[in-house]
């Protein structure tokens, strides 16, 4: 039965433990440690899906003529939204951002 406790307890507190580890990392500027905690590709991904949804809601929809050639400006930076965001998803932008 303690054997259970305990690891109920880990698994609630886990999430916990390692955002503190996160934070003890970023404050001691070790982006080496910091980056072993993110899953970069996943970050790109929801990153992307994020300001792609958001990019969505923004854009213009309906009957109006903005809509029918493509939503504007909008539309056309869709694609390129790629590296406009501080670079904050791999470890060298985690590197080079941390204040020095």
């Amino acid at each position: 039965m303690a054997a259970l406790l305990g690891t109920g307890g880990y698994w609630y507190f886990s999430p916990y433990l390692t955002l503190q580890s996160m934070k003890a990392a970023a404050e001691a500027k070790d982006a080496e440690k910091l980056n072993t905690y993110v899953d970069y590709p996943k970050l790109r991904g929801s990153f992307k899906n994020d300001l792609n949804a958001r990019l969505a809601e923004n854009l213009p929809s309906g009957d109006n003529e903005l809509a029918r050639r493509g939503g504007g400006a909008g539309h056309d930076a869709q694609p390129s939204l790629g590296r406009r965001h501080g670079g904050y998803d791999d470890p060298a932008g985690i590197h080079h951002s941390s204040p020095q």
